[in-house]
């Protein structure tokens, strides 16, 4: 039974995380083999389960509370302390702790406390102030125009234009390029007035995101949907369902850019959207300290390719799971058609 949880409880009436309803692990085989589509799983569980769920003893995991609604996200982050922990991935943390000789730490992603919070303090002023990150841009030209090239040659190799099934690659090579370059920027007004092509990069992070949700572990006791969730649990905080829902975003499975720009009023525009359900590089202190860097990345490449090819995807519907992160589950085979400007 589909369980309510929109009412605020008095203590006397709170349940114990015991009595949250969900799924032990993933009882059938045929589920726990589609793991990686964990959007349909996650569609799937909030449909039989309500707002608030739990994972018991997933993959050798303590349980997971899963969250559904804004109201609880908020509750959450609020509560996070100003050391939030966000667990890493396992497989990463014990290759990390199996080669010492080369790894010195578990890696950020698994660092808390102190350590963590002395990093952040480091390179948050660098890489989360726009001003500093445009500084960048001169020479992550360079490294568009070589994206360009590449992607020209590719087209040429086919009558149709069809980039290889590893064209990922190209990609990966691209962005770990443009993270490596640092100089003086002289292109930043074309930038800043592609307000459009920000809305579209913001517009396609809605629906597909890099995580789906965002994952912290209790600091403290918390009531979420009624529930008192003791210190110590992990609780995921589900976005991606949440973006893809007309109560949260006007038209949820259309995609219209228009709802990012700051001249769009009424229902449609993300002025109405509360922050925490639109989160694709997390929330709060422990958002990917990358992020402006990232969007920077997809802002100077993409003004590079619009302006000197034509993208044609002639092909079924794109499908999407999540590995480490979210995306293409299928080979990126772009019919690209260079244009004559």
């Amino acid at each position: 039974m589909k369980q309510n949880h929109s009412t605020r409880f008095l203590d006397l009436n709170l349940c114990p995380l015991s009595e949250i309803v969900g799924d032990s692990c993933y009882p059938k085989l045929e589920i726990f083999m589609d793991l990686g589509n964990n959007s349909c799983n996650n569609c799937r569980l909030h449909k039989l389960y309500g707002d608030v769920t739990i994972l018991k003893g997933m993959l050798n995991r303590k349980p997971m509370v899963l969250l559904f609604n804004e109201k609880d996200f908020e509750m959450l982050y609020r509560n996070e302390g100003v050391w939030p922990i966000r667990e890493g991935t396992e497989v990463g943390k014990y290759y990390r702790k199996s080669r010492p000789e080369i790894f010195k730490t578990t890696g950020f992603l698994s660092t808390h406390g102190e350590e963590w919070f002395k990093f952040r303090s480091m390179v948050n002023p660098i890489l989360m102030q726009p001003r500093n990150v445009l500084q960048y841009v001169d020479r992550m030209n360079i490294v568009a125009d070589e994206l360009n090239d590449n992607i020209k040659y590719l087209s040429e190799q086919n009558s149709n234009g069809e980039m290889p099934e590893n064209f990922n690659i190209e990609l990966y090579k691209w962005s770990l390029e443009s993270i490596g370059v640092v100089t003086m920027d002289k292109h930043l007004e074309i930038l800043a007035k592609a307000s459009y092509l920000k809305a579209v990069i913001k517009e396609t992070l809605r629906l597909v995101p890099i995580a789906t949700g965002n994952l912290r572990t209790t600091v403290k006791k918390v009531v979420l949907g009624g529930y008192q969730i003791p210190t110590g649990t992990d609780v995921i905080t589900n976005q991606l369902i949440l973006c893809q829902m007309d109560q949260y975003f006007p038209r949820a499975n259309e995609f219209v850019p228009e709802r990012w720009l700051s001249t769009t009023i009424g229902e449609l525009s993300y002025k109405n959207v509360n922050p925490v359900v639109y989160a694709s590089f997390g929330y709060g202190p422990r958002a990917y300290v990358g992020k402006r860097l990232a969007n920077l990345e997809l802002e100077v490449a993409l003004l590079k390719v619009i302006r000197n090819f034509e993208f044609k995807w002639p092909h079924e519907d794109m499908v999407f799971e999540t590995k480490l992160f979210y995306g293409i589950a299928r080979p990126l085979k772009l019919h690209v058609k260079p244009l004559n400007n």
